[in-house]
């Protein structure tokens, strides 16, 4: 006599938490976010440099509080339900992207003098 394990049946959508499907999207929606703000953060970074005369660091500073509210703006809308081991998969889409995008803007548009 054989006997076969069942597996129990796979909660519905609503019962989970963590990263499931509709996550994969969220998570989706998070990058390309992120990217678009990365060129919005280097034209206001480039807005900052050229009203206010300051020195590099006002720049970096748009950036990272662009950032910054990005990431607010995720966890409390779109990633409210999260296991706490996850917070940092929300934290860190899309850094990469919206580094080298924020950096790649503000050096060109500081470059052609806009």
């Amino acid at each position: 006599m054989v006997r076969r394990e069942t597996s129990a049946p796979e909660p519905s959508g609503k019962d989970r938490r963590g990263l499931g499907a509709s996550s994969a999207s969220a998570f989706n929606k998070l990058y390309w976010t992120r990217i678009s703000l990365g060129v919005f953060a280097a034209f206001a970074a480039e807005g900052v440099f050229r009203i206010v005369g300051g020195d590099y660091t006002d720049g970096i500073l748009v950036g990272v509080l662009v950032y910054f509210a990005s990431y607010y703006l995720a966890r409390y809308t779109w990633f409210r339900n999260v296991e706490p081991e996850k917070v940092s998969k929300v934290y860190s889409t899309g850094i990469g992207g919206y580094v080298m995008l924020f950096l790649f803007v503000w050096i060109l548009l500081f470059t052609l003098g806009v």
